[in-house]
């Protein structure tokens, strides 16, 4: 059954995203940062040093690629579905489904009245990136700047954020979760976005 989102979800996520209650398992105790977060995502020893690694190993890997890095796929792995479920408030992990194509691996959680979809495109160096970058910038209309994620992060006029990461670009589609009524749609969908997006790069760079 399709996980089904509470009709006050993101309505009451707008705060609590930006309050950073959330803690998950890549995360550990709540520490002061330089980020604008007040709760810093920690990767475990072993996720956080595999998925670290991975980064760099990617950025020096043939073009076309057979097979995602581990960072690629850290949307969908064990530590960003229980964070899914935490911001969501949901009473269950949704089942994620992924697809490999064009070097870009895509996860998404099918929910009731909409999906949430967490993509990463894998480039083959960090030149490379950053023209992707700045391509979908263009594309996607991304006109409001995020600090304390990655390289550089955006947001778009729709809610979603892209932040671009080494070799890596994270993108966090928020566009097609439920309508709620009554609150500020785009900033609660960015506060969902930048909440998922940040514990992602967590895991990325083990911090």
């Amino acid at each position: 059954m399709t996980p089904a989102l509470p009709s006050h979800t993101l309505t009451g996520v707008l705060a609590l995203c930006l309050a950073s209650l959330l803690a998950t398992s890549c995360a550990g105790p709540a520490t002061n940062s330089a980020s604008p977060r007040a709760v810093v995502s920690r990767g475990s020893p072993a996720v956080a040093a595999s998925a670290a690694a991975s980064v760099t190993e990617a950025r020096t890997t043939p073009t076309a690629q057979l097979t995602p890095s581990l960072s690629a796929q850290m949307p969908c792995q064990a530590e960003i579905r229980d964070d899914v479920t935490a911001v969501l408030a949901l009473h269950n992990p949704p089942p994620p489904t992924s697809t490999w194509a064009d070097n870009v691996f895509t996860c998404t959680y099918p929910l009731a009245g909409g999906s949430l979809v967490i993509s990463v495109q894998q480039s083959p160096d960090d030149t490379a990136a950053g023209q992707y970058f700045q391509a979908q910038r263009q594309q996607q209309g991304l006109s409001h700047q995020l600090f304390g994620l990655g390289t550089a992060a955006f947001s778009t006029p729709t809610g979603s954020v892209l932040v671009l990461k080494d070799n890596m670009t994270l993108d966090v589609d928020t566009t097609a979760l439920p309508t709620p009524v009554g609150t500020d749609l785009v900033a609660a969908r960015i506060a969902v976005a930048s909440e998922l997006a940040t514990d992602v790069m967590g895991c990325w760079t083990g911090s």
